[in-house]
Order: C-alpha cells, then structure tokens, then sequence
C-alpha cells in the first residue's frame, strides 16, 4: 500500500507541473476575417484593421497583435504598421526596439501604456506599433513574418504575423483598389 501511495504522490506532482508548467492558451483556430475598414469623406487614407491573433502564457506577457493598413485614396499608395498589445503584472518593461528574423532593426512607436489593478502586483499594459513596409508583407504571405519586440528592462517577445494573417490583409487592400480604380 505505501508503494501505491507513493506512485500516486509522484503522479500527481507530474501532473500539476505539466498543467501549469509552460502552458500556454493561443488563438487557437487561424484568424478567418479582418476586424474592419473605417472610410469617411473626411479622411484622406482608408484604414484597414487586420485580424487578431493572441498568445496567453501562464505567468507571462499576454500578447495581442494584428496588421492595421492605411491606402491613400488619391495615390494609392499602402502603409502598414503592426499593432501589438502586451500586458503583464510587475515592473515596466517599456517595448521600444524590433527586428525581424533577418536581423532588420523596425521603427517601434509607443502607442499607450495604462496601470491596471494593483492587487497582488501591478497589472500594466503596453501599445506598441512596428511599422511594416508593403514588400516584405507581401514577400511573406506564404511563410509569415516573426518579429522581435524588446524591451528597456532586457525582455523580449517574438510575434509571428501569420501567413492567413498577412493574406487576408493584403485581400481586403487589394480589394479595396481595385474596387477604387473600376470607379
């Protein structure tokens, strides 16, 4: 009996760590539609906001990201800017520096930052925006594009802009475009 015991014990320590250790919930299913687009006879650009995607970690920095676009409706031309969310509980880590995988330094502006609760450790909230260019989005459509977002306080957080991402943005711009130029 005291064999039982003990393997019950063991079993029940390696399950509550492998429940908890590293886990991680994500978006789960590819993202299927962009957010929306806002267009008024006021402003000079059309702005195109992508679909979400989110990394949840027990314990670690939630991530939320999505590619917002702007089409200039005179000249057509696209800007983009990857949105990223982050919120976690402690000190600030201050996201101020991005790289994508080919070691290619991005302009990171800092969008908002916001104190939460602070019971049982601050939560704080960072909005950052990486500013994408137009052919390497498109460049990736098929692989996807991780990027690396680090902070002052020495963090780092890798968010893939998914290849169903990146493809249904670029649909609903070229859409759009092509929609502008038949008129």
């Amino acid at each position: 009996m005291k064999w039982l015991s003990r393997r019950l014990s063991i079993f029940a320590l390696i399950l509550f760590a492998s429940l908890f250790a590293g886990c991680t919930t994500t978006s789960g299913k590819p993202p299927t539609q962009i957010q929306g687009i806002e267009d008024d006879q006021f402003s000079k650009n059309i702005k195109i906001n992508g679909a979400k995607l989110y990394v949840n970690p027990f314990g670690g920095v939630f991530r939320e990201w999505l590619i917002r676009s702007w089409v200039d409706k005179t000249t057509g031309s696209v800007s983009h800017q990857l949105y990223v969310h982050l919120s976690y509980i402690g000190d600030w880590k201050y996201f101020i520096m991005a790289a994508d995988d080919t070691a290619k330094s991005l302009s990171v502006v800092r969008i908002a930052s916001n104190v939460g609760s602070c019971s049982g450790g601050c939560s704080l909230d960072e909005a950052v925006g990486i500013d994408l260019d137009d052919v390497t989005l498109r460049s990736r459509v098929n692989q996807g594009y991780p990027i690396k977002l680090s902070a002052k306080s020495g963090d780092a957080e890798i968010i893939t802009i998914s290849p169903e991402q990146i493809k249904l943005q670029l649909e609903a711009i070229d859409k759009n475009l092509s929609q502008r130029r038949a008129q």
